[in-house]
């Protein structure tokens, strides 16, 4: 085991999300943080190159915010575009969907024993909200927001206002609790198959696992500069972005700032998106299989309506929560085996951590699974 990074890393103060009172807080947390993560390699003697990058990208992240805050926005994003410009050429930082360790865990895909298992495609879902059970939520509707539509596409964690994307959830209970959890009847859910060309950037990097990093080095004999330093690296910027402000009715959001930089400097890189952990769960221990994001920039190259990344994109026309729910049992059953299955994670539900089997958005997902999927004629729709 390596027991600096243990030491270092078992620490409450590096659980996410960090939730914070104001947005003012945001600032002052970050930097409180960083400053404990850097006395903390001193202290239990983490080697030095570990040390002077994590240093080194702690104070452009920080630079960053404090440019930003200033006008600075260009210097804001140059800081932020090194970082991930350092990170180009590692595959645990990049990938396409199916190699992903975002979805699939970091150290499976050290053990040659799993590779069975790093073959398994994710199951991805999307949603959408409608006052209309009945609502026609067929396959094209459960795209990107159009282009001729920018003036109605909000701030989000990792999009600007204008610049649509498409958000999935590797579950519907994902989906359901980052929409806030919305009424039944309200609640439409899709399934979604990504073509393994859409390359993306990987945030979903969590205390615990490093933590599990951290005990099984000996098993897996890591390759320190390779693989520890892009960990480290990654979920320093991942730690950036998991913070929750309770401010209400605000205008301006500090905690979307970084989130939203990384968005700019990925395209950049001519990447299609980026993995992420929910924020909308109590702790990170819960960011299992169930609760990863994945955010697919609509690339604008003068199209009409919908971005070519709809082309390699198949979806299933939506099924509304509600009206699943009153299906018989036998109606509801589906063979389809989930790729959650495979460990079928704990959640927080109704005041209890359950199995995600022994609920019914765990049938909800094998449900959608079954129904048949398309992809648009995006080049018509643009007509």
């Amino acid at each position: 085991m390596l027991d600096w990074l243990y030491n270092v890393f078992n620490q409450r103060e590096f659980a996410t999300p960090v939730i914070v009172d104001k947005d003012r807080d945001y600032q002052t947390v970050l930097i409180e943080r960083y400053s404990f993560l850097l006395h903390k390699l001193e202290e239990h003697n983490a080697p030095r190159n570990i040390y002077e990058q994590v240093s080194s990208i702690v104070g452009k992240v920080i630079l960053s915010l404090t440019d930003y805050y200033k006008g600075n926005i260009a210097s804001a994003q140059n800081s932020i575009s090194e970082i991930i410009t350092t990170l180009s050429d590692r595959p645990l930082a990049i990938s396409h969907i199916k190699d992903a360790c975002s979805f699939k865990g970091y150290f499976t895909s050290l053990d040659k024993n799993l590779k069975d298992f790093m073959n398994l495609d994710v199951n991805f879902f999307r949603a959408r909200l409608s006052d209309d059970a009945a609502a026609d939520l067929n396959a094209e509707n459960m795209l990107h927001i159009g282009f001729d539509q920018r003036e109605i596409i909000t701030t989000q964690r990792f999009s600007i206002p204008g610049l649509p994307c498409l958000y999935f959830g590797t579950s519907s209970y994902d989906c359901w609790i980052e929409m806030d959890r919305p009424a039944e009847n309200k609640f439409n859910v899709c399934t979604c198959r990504l073509d393994n060309s859409i390359k993306i950037f990987n945030l979903s990097v969590s205390q615990n696992d490093i933590l599990t990093i951290a005990q099984y080095t000996d098993k897996y004999k890591l390759e320190l500069p390779h693989y520890l330093d892009t960990l480290i690296s990654l979920w320093i910027l991942s730690y950036a972005t998991s913070f929750t402000v309770k401010q209400k009715g605000k205008y301006f959001r500090s905690e979307y700032i970084i989130s939203q930089l990384i968005m700019l400097a990925v395209k950049d890189q001519h990447l299609d998106g980026i993995a992420y952990l929910t924020k909308r769960i109590p702790t990170d221990i819960l960011s299992t299989a169930v609760c990863h994001n994945l955010v697919i920039f609509a690339h604008y190259n003068g199209e009409k309506k919908l971005s070519s990344i709809c082309k390699k994109i198949e979806l299933s026309r939506a099924a509304n929560y509600a009206e699943f729910k009153q299906l018989y049992a036998s109606s509801q059953h589906s063979p389809c085996e989930l790729f959650v299955d495979t460990s079928n994670p704990f959640v927080s539900l109704a005041g209890k951590f359950v199995h995600y089997n022994e609920t019914e958005f765990h049938q909800f997902d094998k449900y959608l699974l079954q129904l048949p999927r398309c992809v648009c004629d995006v080049d018509s729709i643009n007509s």
